[in-house]
């Protein structure tokens, strides 16, 4: 059977679920996985790949880059994540991992392609001769709590989103654009309660004063468009450096768990609901407070080989009829034994929403 990258990494996150405990959501205090060579962050599927490896630095290299850094990685593992590189093929080629063609198909040596293959890379942690990590207190200007806060403030003054509270379930009614919440105090934490908040503001990006994102809760749908959501809200919360209680993410893992099939079914499924999360962590992030999550701008487009890795700048952090308007998605908290103050509620600017979304990859 020949080499498939798509399938090898779709089954590195199934062992995760499987496991019970996905390893993706990781508070790290020195922030998102970076090439220590090139400073380039990590884009979200990368992200969750080299969080799940378990290592504390946040330093990659390539085997080239050791070498070019004389750093040593005798006897290191190395973790392989997904890019792409350009190939030359005819338009009848039916190879694994080939893409749209780029160029014409009767220049010599056919279509150019973007090719998907799995990059080596090894963590500081596992290279001889490399230099500590220094740990910087990166203190943002406002806490998670504040801008996640502030950009749901936003989004219900820009796009006459709603958020009440009541009941016992989360969940965000397309037909209403309304988000319902648990009150405050049924939470583990404060913190809970916002990651939840941003969970559900990613599915209301389906709106079409928003993105305007097709979606299909029947069956397979309904799990991609969780998907899409739980990667939204992790990617985002690593930004903020920001991660729900250890309970929170057991009970989490728990209905991703019931998804299994969807993934097995369909192994470019973590692909496309990762490439669909990035693009509405770049538009959620239109909506925070004096820019803190680095909002995209048209000229910070990236091509498609920036599976791998955003460049700094770009990396702090169609309309279509939607499907039955009875149709909710929904989510439980398990309730606190204490109550939990709200937030103080405040103020902030926002950010303009991009003219153009990045190109799909």
């Amino acid at each position: 059977m020949a080499f498939d990258p798509y399938q090898v990494i779709t089954d590195r996150i199934i062992a995760q679920i499987e496991s019970g405990s996905p390893k993706w959501r990781m508070p790290w205090k020195n922030g998102l996985n970076m090439n220590h060579a090139s400073g380039n962050v990590y884009r979200p599927l990368n992200q969750m790949l080299l969080a799940s490896a378990g290592f504390e630095d946040n330093r990659w290299l390539t085997p080239n880059q050791c070498r070019e850094m004389g750093v040593g990685f005798k006897g290191a593992k190395q973790i392989q994540i997904p890019t792409y590189f350009e190939t030359k093929g005819k338009s009848k080629d039916s190879r694994e991992g080939e893409s749209a063609p780029l160029g014409d198909d009767t220049a010599a040596g056919g279509n150019t392609y973007w090719r998907l293959w799995l990059q080596p890379l090894f963590n500081a942690e596992q290279l001889q001769g490399m230099p500590p990590l220094e740990i910087e207190e990166q203190a943002l200007p406002f806490s998670p709590i504040e801008i996640i806060d502030a950009m749901a403030d936003a989004v219900c003054e820009r796009t006459g989103l709603k958020i009440q509270h009541g009941g016992t379930q989360a969940y965000y009614s397309p037909s209403l654009h309304t988000i319902k919440l648990p009150r405050k105090e049924l939470f583990l934490s404060t913190l809970d309660y916002y990651m939840t908040l941003l969970h559900e503001l990613g599915h209301s990006t389906m709106d079409k004063s928003m993105l305007g994102r097709d979606v299909n809760y029947i069956g397979a749908g309904r799990a991609k468009e969780e998907l899409i959501a739980e990667f939204s809200a992790t990617y985002l919360g690593a930004k903020l450096r920001a991660s729900p209680s250890e309970t929170s993410l057991e009970n989490h893992a728990a209905y991703i768990k019931s998804w299994l099939e969807y993934l097995r079914n369909d192994k470019k499924a973590v692909f496309n609901a990762t490439k669909e999360a990035e693009r509405i962590c770049e538009h959620l992030a239109t909506f925070a407070p004096d820019n803190v999550l680095g909002a995209p701008s048209k000229a910070s487009q990236s091509p498609p080989r920036a599976l791998a890795e955003t460049p700094p700048a770009a990396s702090s952090v169609a309309a279509s009829p939607v499907a039955s308007p009875s149709a909710q998605l929904q989510h439980a908290p398990k309730p606190a034994p204490e109550a939990v103050k709200p937030a103080a509620r405040r103020k902030f600017k926002t950010q303009p929403a991009p003219s153009m979304p990045r190109p799909n990859l």
